[in-house]
């Protein structure tokens, strides 16, 4: 029974850790198809967290959170929180 459980547990997370490098891979499968070649998909991905996480320790809502730290990336400005939480 144990072994079934560890067996399961260690397939979902690989599943669950494997999906954003898929992603990833995807994206730059289609860039680079474009003729784009980025060599810095990880670092944008941990940057992305960060960002994400930096914002919902911020704000309790995670959709708003998670807006505010891709306008803040995009734009290099703070977000415009009580803007965006009345449009949300």
């Amino acid at each position: 029974m144990n072994d079934e459980l560890f067996l399961a547990t260690v397939i979902t997370s690989g599943i669950v850790a494997g999906v954003p490098l898929l992603y990833a891979s995807l994206g730059e499968i289609l860039a680079e198809q474009s003729g784009v070649l980025n060599v810095g998909l990880e670092g944008m991905m941990l940057v992305g967290a960060l960002a994400g996480r930096a914002a919902r320790s911020i704000e309790a809502d995670p959709l708003l959170a998670q807006a505010a730290a891709s306008f803040e990336i995009w734009t290099g400005i703070r977000a415009p929180i009580d803007v965006m939480r009345v449009a949300l």
